[in-house]
């Protein structure tokens, strides 16, 4: 098995004073990941000002 399909996507969020990164599912839906975000976005004084989702991909072969 390819360790890449293994790998979760990985979030990062920019917000007003602080960075955050975390690991998103590779099944979950934009809705869930825009709950977190909101979520965190409660605690970080606002939703974020940007939003990287890095999905990592299986090699060619």
């Amino acid at each position: 098995m390819n360790k890449s399909a293994q790998r979760p996507n990985r979030v990062t969020a920019i917000f007003q004073h602080s960075r955050l990164s975390f690991d998103l599912a590779r099944g979950a839906t934009l809705a869930q990941l825009a709950e977190r975000l909101g979520r965190l976005g409660e605690a970080h004084g606002g939703l974020p000002l940007s939003v990287e989702l890095r999905v990592p991909v299986d090699a060619a072969r």
